[in-house]
């Protein structure tokens, strides 16, 4: 029998410090604030229902306005500015990012204040609140 250990509540604080920092350093992240008005990101950490991170997860703001849709891409699956891949979103999102080896996603975000953020692997799914900006990382186990 294997036992899986789950990571300390200061391993996912320090991997998402780390993600800001490396966020910090991108210029990926500078063009984002400059050219689409993002003013902060949000850290999702999508875990299995055993509390496991989930690499290859799909996870989306969903659009209020049919406007500010993401344009359709002509590849099969998404590649975040991270360059974690995964599938499309299956609605209209205003931005959406990939979840990668560590189980976390780095979205994007204004001064809007809470967003509604889905998230989604394979038939497993769900949905939490998360507020641009916040420190740390958000929780978001799947559900079936």
């Amino acid at each position: 029998m294997t036992t899986q250990v789950e990571p300390d509540s200061f391993t996912l604080k320090f991997q998402a410090l780390f993600l800001g920092f490396l966020c910090l350093l991108s210029s990926a992240c500078g063009s984002f604030s400059s050219s689409q008005g993002i003013t902060s990101n949000i850290l999702i950490l999508v875990t299995d229902t055993q509390g496991n991170p989930v690499p290859g997860a799909t996870v989306w703001i969903p659009a209020d306005n049919p406007q500010m849709r993401i344009e359709e891409e002509d590849a099969l699956a998404l590649v975040d500015e991270q360059g974690n891949a995964c599938a499309d979103p299956p609605e209209t999102a205003v931005f959406a990012a990939c979840t990668g080896t560590d189980g976390i996603a780095l979205l994007p975000c204004g001064n809007r204040g809470t967003y509604l953020v889905n998230f989604a692997s394979g038939a497993q799914s769900g949905v939490i609140s998360a507020k641009c900006g916040q420190s740390g990382v958000v929780p978001a186990p799947l559900g079936p």
